[in-house]
């Protein structure tokens, strides 16, 4: 009965958001999620782990929307698979393949059976430095730019990234995209694992700022705006792990004032 009302509540996305702030464990990024994504958008969710977010951006889009999520770790997409079928869930687009800044061939790496750390660069933090193995599975590469040229998607309106440190070269891929139609962005950044792949602050803000992207909020135990990337940035990636979403003043005032920060 519970997961009936939820679901119900999918039809007023930015009621559930508030209902879900009430709890004292609420999810701040689906919280974000649920405010900023309407119906009917188009939703390109890059690196879709086993579905959690993937379930809750095919919901909130309905079926005049559509998800497009990409997992290679094979056992990883079969979890995601099997989570898309067992929801019920006819709007989403599944995809087999790692997403980078060039289309090819690519090796991805997962600690363990940590499905939630897999990555094109091996690390040495969190489940990376435990003894264990790393499995490393061949598979296919796509750019952002190329993957929506191949199917003819006409618009994105939310471009999630969650790839352990690569979400530069994601960006770096997506340039078409950002600069011509300028979705919302909502990506992860962890300083020690963009260090890996050689990626620092000052690189994102170049991207964003060419691409005009102008208005910024960090994920950490709070919701907070921020005005300089570049300049300030750094002061959150000190204190750990976030997620940041980017917007366009232009084009998303009215999505990002309906998030209380």
């Amino acid at each position: 009965m519970k997961t009936l009302i939820k679901n119900l509540l999918y039809q007023w996305p930015s009621l559930l958001a508030n209902l879900m702030r009430m709890k004292s464990n609420w999810n701040r990024d689906k919280y974000v999620f649920l405010k900023i994504i309407e119906k009917g958008n188009i939703v390109l969710d890059v690196g879709g782990n086993i579905g959690d977010y993937c379930c809750t951006f095919a919901k909130v889009v309905g079926s005049s929307g559509q998800v497009h999520s990409f997992e290679p770790v094979p056992s990883t997409f079969d979890r995601l698979k099997s989570t898309i079928v067992s929801e019920g869930l006819n709007n989403v687009i599944l995809n087999e393949v790692a997403v980078s800044n060039e289309s090819g061939e690519i090796e991805v790496h997962m600690p363990g059976d940590d499905h939630a750390r897999p990555s094109i660069q091996k690390h040495t933090r969190e489940s990376w430095d435990k003894n264990e193995p790393v499995h490393s599975f061949p598979c296919k590469c796509t750019t952002i730019d190329d993957y929506i040229k191949a199917n003819s998607i006409a618009s994105v309106d939310f471009l999630k990234i969650d790839v352990e440190g690569a979400e530069h070269l994601v960006l770096q891929g997506a340039k078409r995209l950002l600069k011509n139609q300028g979705p919302i962005l909502f990506f992860e950044m962890w300083d020690s694992y963009m260090r890996d792949f050689g990626s620092t602050v000052k690189d994102f803000s170049e991207l964003l700022n060419e691409a005009g992207y102008d208005r910024f909020l960090v994920i950490q135990e709070d919701l907070k705006p921020l005005q300089d990337l570049e300049q300030n940035l750094n002061l959150h990636l000190d204190s750990g792990i976030l997620n940041l979403v980017c917007g366009k003043v232009a084009t998303h005032t009215r999505q990002f004032s309906a998030i209380k920060t």
